[in-house]
């Protein structure tokens, strides 16, 4: 594994300045989305639901709580961890932890003004 400078550092680095923030970005053929959570932790996730493969974040989001498959309404928190469906949140309900439906998580940093993910 080695560390890959996020293309369009600067944009990315600006959409990102904002707690609850989502930016979509490619590294080659892994497509991600970058997350700042409340905290101003910055994630590295796989743009890539697990549960059938749809992009879950297609446009940067601020102020987001948490991001959304759109095929079938899963819900992640900023740092991938998998909440449930929306159907079953809006309802009361909560799903008890699965790791094997979060979001695969890379390590990341920043330095200097960009943004490097380990792959």
């Amino acid at each position: 594994m080695s560390w890959h400078p996020v293309p369009d550092a600067a944009a990315v680095t600006a959409a990102l300045e904002a707690p609850a923030s989502a930016v979509p970005v490619r590294i080659g053929d892994t497509a991600l989305i970058l997350t700042r959570d409340a905290r101003g932790t910055l994630h590295a996730l796989a743009n890539e639901c697990p549960h059938q493969g749809a992009a879950v974040c297609r446009e940067t989001q601020r102020g987001a709580e948490s991001l959304e498959c759109p095929n079938h309404f899963w819900v992640f928190d900023l740092a991938g961890t998998f909440r449930g469906s929306r159907l079953a949140l809006d309802m009361g309900r909560t799903a008890p932890p699965d790791p094997a439906k979060d979001l695969a998580e890379f390590a990341c940093r920043e330095a200097d003004g960009t943004v490097e993910v380990q792959l």
